[in-house]
Order: C-alpha cells, then structure tokens, then sequence
C-alpha cells in the first residue's frame, strides 16, 4: 500500500500498490475536476435561485403599488361621484 495525501480535496488516502503513482494521481485529478464542476454548478443554481427569489419580490412590489395607485384611483372616482 501507498499512502497518498492530495491536499486540494483534503483526501488521505491508502492506495494498493500495484496502482502506480501515475494513475493514482490522474484519477485523482479527474476527481477533483469533477468536483470542482459540481462546486460550480451549485454556484449556478444558488445565483439562479437568488435572481428568481429577487424578481419575485420586485413583482410583489410591483402589484402592491398597482393595487395602491387604483385603490386611490377609486377614492377619487368616489369622491368626484359625491360631489355631484
């Protein structure tokens, strides 16, 4: 067995010596690729999650000033009608 320590993924690993140290390492390259476009998926989605919750709110706030401008809007049709 062959102790390897890769440290960018934190890994401490016992690898089977008939594994070369060649292999050992591109496959762990290949893992740490991997994860490193996973890492950057979840930064995807975490914007993609934050820009939808942000127009969400920017659309609840605009319905909220568009029931306020024709609530007014009412009071005034409301109130010329009683001035007749």
């Amino acid at each position: 067995m062959q102790h390897i320590r890769y440290e960018p993924l934190g890994l401490n690993l016992w690898v089977p010596s008939q594994y070369s140290a060649h292999a050992t390492n591109h496959a762990l390259f290949d893992l740490c690729f991997c994860m490193n476009q996973i890492r950057e998926k979840e930064e995807d989605i975490k914007i993609l999650e934050y820009i939808r919750a942000k127009d969400a709110r920017e659309q609840e706030v605009a319905f909220e000033k568009e029931r306020v401008r024709h609530e007014k809007e009412m009071e005034t049709v409301r109130l010329r009608t009683m001035q007749v």
